[in-house]
């Protein structure tokens, strides 16, 4: 009944109190119901509010943001969607009903567009004292669903950030913050099973130690039109008389290493706040024991680690007056 208010009402969404109270009641529906329950005239009905609520925030190719509607009701929105996505968002084990299954299946549409939109440049017409409601939807979903949530949502923004640090020419107009942006937000905003996703070691490595990955490799590794890096090309050494040379001067590594720096600063102040929640403790030995490695005398790719470890560790340690006693012995060995 909620849903077919809303339907119809759609027109006049964001000018009536009335249309609010439907979207807060349906948001109230979704974190406290059994969507099991729901036949299918619920589910087609339901799916049809939250497509014209998505119409609001969600940005779309073949979708146009409708701007003229308010904040409280944008906000109002983005909480519903949220709400969607963190109970309609099942994991792939899970057995629901067929009508439930529909709801679910948008639910997962609904997560790829908003993590699409919150990982793009805003409308042309955005005003950058105005919230970024996808945002908002995705710290909905990480805050009132389970951790699977979470670790869709942070897997998908960090491999967009993995992804444009390998691709980017390294020129600092071209970096793109948005995925970046977007997961400051959530970590700030859509509590701790976002910090957990991120920090937790899926396989060899976390998406933490990732992003520091790539954040210190040297551009020579990037693909050359032959599909050949650069850095294995000048691995493929020449054998002959001829070909001995002298040693190349050493400034261009460390114009290179200094240029890998500034990018570095440039995306730390969005990497920081990442590793001020206490899960980011997990991250601190293998911080410290990749700092142990670094020995004088330093060469420029050493002090590319450190530019990018040191603050890390630094916000590790001063995020809680707790971190000291739950570091291992090791860890405070190696900070000795």
């Amino acid at each position: 009944k909620t849903s077919l208010a809303l339907n119809s009402m759609a027109k006049h969404a964001d000018d009536s109190q009335l249309s609010l109270a439907a979207v807060a009641a349906l948001e109230s529906i979704l974190t406290t119901a059994d969507l099991q329950a729901l036949n299918e005239e619920d589910v087609n009905s339901m799916i049809k509010s939250f497509s014209t609520l998505a119409s609001f925030i969600i940005q779309t190719d073949d979708a146009v943001i409708k701007t003229s509607s308010s904040d409280e009701w944008k906000t109002a929105c983005a909480r519903a969607l949220g709400a969607l996505i963190s109970n309609g968002f099942v994991d792939v084990n899970a057995e629901v009903s067929e009508e439930c299954h529909h709801l679910c299946v948008y639910a997962e549409s609904l997560l790829r567009q908003t993590l699409l939109s919150a990982s793009s440049p805003p409308d042309v017409s955005f005003d950058s004292s105005c919230n970024r409601y996808d945002w908002i939807v995705l710290a909905g979903a990480c805050s009132n669903g389970p951790l699977f949530v979470s670790r869709r949502i942070v897997f998908d923004l960090c491999s967009r950030i993995i992804k444009d640090l390998q691709m980017n020419p390294f020129k600092d107009d071209s970096i793109n913050f948005f995925p970046l942006t977007a997961l400051s937000y959530l970590v700030r905003n859509g509590g701790m099973n976002v910090s957990i996703s991120f920090h937790e070691k899926d396989g060899r490595q976390s998406f933490s130690f990732a992003i520091i990955d790539e954040l210190c490799k040297s551009v020579k590794r990037k693909s050359s039109a032959n599909g050949v890096t650069t850095g294995e090309r000048d691995m493929q050494i020449p054998i002959g008389m001829s070909q001995l040379k002298l040693p190349l001067s050493e400034a261009g590594d460390w114009e290179e290493a200094n240029t890998v720096i500034r990018r570095a600063y440039l995306i730390l102040p969005h990497l920081l706040h990442t590793y001020e929640r206490t899960p980011a403790i997990s991250s601190c030995k293998t911080l410290i024991d990749s700092i142990g490695q670094v020995i004088p005398p330093l060469s420029e790719w050493d002090e590319v680690k450190l530019s990018v470890c040191l603050p890390l560790l630094a916000s590790i340690l001063n995020c809680s007056d707790h971190v000291w006693s739950k570091l291992e012995a090791s860890s405070i060995d190696g900070l000795k």
